[in-house]
């Protein structure tokens, strides 16, 4: 289970968020933050000082959590990529194999099997081991995606309240990064195309 906390000081008016996992951080950040607008926005202009709701963040960005984040997604990548190529291979092998059987089968004095019927049924398993492990990676893949979702919000929010990003250019910085990690297809994911986009803006 993951566990997220948040701890209040009054006195000094300041939040910690504490979490066993840094993308679940994400979620109760921003609700954190978007409860806290709308209790300021309904009592006019702030606490019982009359002072409008500031809210800031202070601590140094947690840039290298962010860095992994992004390794370990495309090191998913990599191997949902080698288990599909195997897969591949292996299917190819196996159709091989099947015209192999269909030809002589069809001859009206067949030759000897050759031991293609074990070499046959060999290649099957091989291939449902490979399909599981093809399937497995994909999980993966979805598990690590999300992951690295979650801390691409939560970076993001982290920077808006580091350096008092206003609502527009809050819009501008997400708009060069792709919340949702969910790859289109192997050769453009997530990682091309934040780069791509990053290229331009530093352009």
């Amino acid at each position: 289970p993951i566990d997220a906390t948040i701890l209040v000081s009054k006195n000094g008016g300041r939040y910690r968020i504490q979490s066993s996992s840094l993308p679940a951080l994400w979620m109760i950040t921003s609700e954190l933050c978007a409860r806290l607008q709308e209790h300021w926005s309904r009592n006019a202009g702030g606490g019982d000082d009359g002072a409008p709701l500031a809210i800031s963040y202070t601590e140094p960005l947690p840039l290298q959590d962010f860095y992994n984040a992004i390794d370990q997604h495309f090191e998913r990548r990599l191997e949902l990529r080698s288990a599909l190529s195997a897969l591949n291979d292996c299917a190819h092998q196996f159709r091989i194999i099947e015209k192999r059987l269909l030809v002589r089968f069809k001859d009206r004095n067949p030759a000897p099997l050759a031991q293609l019927d074990a070499l046959m049924q060999e290649t099957y398993q091989q291939l449902l081991t490979l399909a599981a492990r093809a399937e497995r990676a994909q999980e993966m893949l979805k598990v690590s995606a999300n992951a690295l979702s979650c801390v691409t919000r939560l970076i993001l929010t982290l920077v808006r309240y580091r350096f008092g990003l206003d609502a527009e250019n809050f819009a501008l910085l997400q708009s060069y990064f792709a919340l949702s990690c969910m790859d289109a297809d192997d050769e453009s994911g997530w990682e091309e195309t934040v780069d791509a986009a990053m290229t331009h803006l530093l352009k």
